[in-house]
């Protein structure tokens, strides 16, 4: 629900503004940018985009002129390619006042563009007063996986030019510690006195039931459990044989759409979509990869290359779009190696050089990273990849009627 409360509240803000003022709403990728823009609809008046692209075309690109003339008459650009990477801040900044060029570090904890951006802010009095006089209110996705830097950044902005910040975030979901994230600076914001904080407690995509089956295990929310009322959510069926369940599931269905049958196991799974065929049910099997004893902070990677296999209108910029923070990755490294990836498989079936091209894009993609959870990551994609029958559970949106294994529903949309 924080995406949903971000886009209520920004309109709720622009009902408010009667001037000139606009708001700018900065995620981590270009899908979740994508998901904000799409949900403001006409109200998407202000600057929507990631944190990178914020300070470079809001910032760097208009202001660093000011603050280093040598600048002048040069294009400032963003690259983030391996050739610019570097291992201290001096060579960076030589880079960007001879040749314009913004790089970035070796150490994925330091973040080059955001200290430049903050350091323009302090030395210009035109950026200052730019982002002032633009910016009503600057929201910011996800915030418990911003930086250091970017903290430093954010932090200036609010307390220095007092331009006002609505955050969201969830420590739970602090996934990227490993490239950088800095919770802490989250956590340390909830209990300043200078923010108000408030929990989100709904969830706008479960009933009260669900809701309440998931809050008695968690201590920190035990007290938001709410009796509630069965009302019809939730329909019991006693069944002397399968015919009547199948006549109950056929009753039932008469003016439904889309509807999922969910079973303990795989094994049930199967069995009763073949007695369910006729009704048009499909059986949606689990990929290998999506097993729950894999789920960890860089997994993804893999899971990104299965989308990439099977699902329809998943282009390699689709791949690029989930990457968090994707302005410090070279989109062509990443074209280039999905695109050899999939040649190869399609010439030669997967082998140990399908097994190559994925490490390097872990290596590419994670700083750090477990070389032994790699390594099975790895083998569930070949698994997922090799089994056409696994196709179905990455396209399910296709599919009005599915039999799934209950634990099977990260893909679930319906």
């Amino acid at each position: 629900g924080k995406t949903f409360m971000t886009v209520e509240r920004i309109r709720y803000d622009m009902l408010k503004v009667d001037n000139y003022q606009t708001y700018a709403a900065i995620t981590f990728t270009n899908k979740a940018a994508k998901e904000l823009s799409d949900r403001l609809g006409q109200r998407q008046q202000g600057f929507v985009g990631t944190n990178d692209k914020f300070v470079i075309n809001e910032i760097i690109v208009p202001f660093a002129k000011d603050v280093y003339p040598q600048l002048k008459g040069k294009n400032i650009r963003a690259d983030y390619t391996d050739a610019e990477k570097k291992n201290n801040g001096r060579e960076l900044l030589k880079r960007f006042i001879n040749d314009g060029v913004v790089g970035t570090y070796t150490d994925a904890h330091s973040n080059f563009a955001f200290k430049l951006a903050l350091y323009l802010l302090k030395k210009s009095h035109a950026a200052c007063r730019y982002l002032t006089n633009r910016y009503f209110r600057v929201y910011v996705d996800e915030y418990q996986d911003s930086d250091k830097d970017m903290h430093a950044f954010f932090m200036y902005m609010n307390e220095e030019l007092k331009i006002p910040l609505f955050i969201v975030g969830d420590t739970k979901q602090s996934i990227y510690e490993w490239r950088g994230g800095f919770p802490e600076g989250f956590k340390k914001l909830l209990q300043s006195d200078s923010y108000v904080s408030f929990k989100l407690l709904h969830n706008f995509r479960s009933n009260e039931q669900i809701q309440n089956y998931a809050t008695v295990f968690m201590d920190e929310i035990k007290e938001n459990y709410c009796k509630c009322r069965v009302k019809g959510e939730v329909q019991g069926c006693i069944y002397k044989n399968e015919a009547n369940v199948i006549k109950y599931i056929q009753d039932w269905l008469i003016d439904k759409n889309n509807c999922a049958f969910l079973l303990y196991s795989n094994k049930e799974a199967m069995e009763w979509a073949k007695k369910l065929t006729s009704l048009g049910f499909v059986y949606i099997p689990r990929a290998p990869i999506d097993k729950p004893e894999l789920e960890n902070e860089q997994v993804w990677v893999a899971k990104c290359i299965a989308n990439y296999f099977y699902r329809k209108r998943y282009s390699e910029y689709s791949f690029y779009d989930e990457i968090p923070n994707q302005e410090a990755y070279d989109i062509s490294f990443i074209k280039r190696n999905l695109m050899k990836l999939k040649k190869e498989y399609d010439k030669n079936g997967w082998d140990a050089n399908s097994s190559l091209i994925v490490e390097n894009l872990y290596k590419y993609l994670l700083s750090d990273y477990d070389e032994d959870k790699m390594k099975i990551e790895i083998q569930a994609l070949k698994e997922t990849i090799e089994d056409p029958q696994y196709e179905k559970s990455f396209n399910i949106e296709f599919y009005e009627k599915v039999v799934v294994q209950g634990f099977s529903l990260s893909r679930l949309k319906t």
